[in-house]
């Protein structure tokens, strides 16, 4: 395995590389070679455990509300409209910021553990230096199925309303339990226009199970497992060293998990 003392020179390159172009599944990626065990299962795989011996009994005994195991959906054919829009507007970020909004909203389908206001994620459109364009959000995650995607569209005053709930509240919550560097967790979590296309365009399923989990040891998942013995160093460090015990998003197709965003902060 790779050592984690190689040059910082090296590093630093490596992870300035990695910032300006799509990163891809960091699942995936996260050693060289062709280990016989799936990683990106398990690596994902303790991710959700995670969340579910921690962040999610500390939400339920603090009244924090979420979805229903802490998991959403997202419809294929709508990421797909949003890749288009993305592209009509420019856009080559699709940044999914957490919000709250009222678990009884008409345009979407949900199912959260009590009633009133619950932890989401609203999607905008980002230029290249992550600049949010104007009136761009949209609410596809568990959108109902008689929903098209100017319906679910919303403004950017409706956006900051939700946003101000969340800070206001859940975040408050959440930062009792999440402990980075920085003192914050996770606000929203960035995907790359050329991320979001590739893996659409590989992908059978209808849609995505998007899980609410926290970033577990990964260094200490890929040696227990034995995934393999050439640890990408740059990207582990970039995406995950630092980012322990951080709330972050998984996707999974049904046969196979994807962790393609970079988390904010």
């Amino acid at each position: 395995m790779s050592n984690l003392n190689d040059s910082n020179h090296e590093t630093n390159v490596e992870k300035t590389s990695h910032q300006k172009r799509p990163i891809g599944n960091k699942f995936s990626q996260l050693v060289d070679g062709h280990p016989l065990l799936p990683i990106d299962c398990i690596v994902a795989e303790s991710f959700i455990e995670k969340a579910k011996n921690g962040m999610l009994p500390f939400l339920n005994k603090n009244f924090v509300n979420y979805n229903s195991n802490g998991v959403y959906q997202v419809n294929c054919n709508l990421l797909r409209e949003i890749c288009e829009v993305m592209e009509e507007n420019n856009a080559v970020k699709l940044n999914f910021t957490l919000v709250e909004i009222d678990s009884n909203h008409p345009k979407l389908d949900v199912n959260p553990r009590i009633t009133g206001g619950m932890i989401y994620m609203v999607a905008s459109l980002q230029s290249n230096n992550e600049q949010t364009i104007a009136e761009n959000n949209y609410l596809i995650m568990n959108a109902k199925s008689d929903q098209t995607l100017d319906d679910l569209k919303i403004s950017d005053q409706v956006f900051s309303e939700y946003k101000n709930l969340y800070d206001n509240g859940y975040d408050l919550k959440l930062k009792q339990y999440f402990s980075s560097p920085s003192g914050e967790n996770t606000n929203s979590v960035v995907y790359d226009i050329a991320d979001l296309k590739d893996t659409l365009g590989k992908v059978t399923s209808s849609k995505f199970d998007v899980h609410m989990c926290e970033v577990s040891d990964v260094l200490a998942i890929i040696e227990e497992n034995n995934l393999g013995d050439q640890l990408n160093v740059a990207l582990y460090e970039e995406h995950f060293a630092s980012r322990v015990r951080q709330l972050t998003l998984v996707f999974d197709s049904g046969t196979d998990f994807y962790d393609m965003g970079s988390l904010r902060p």
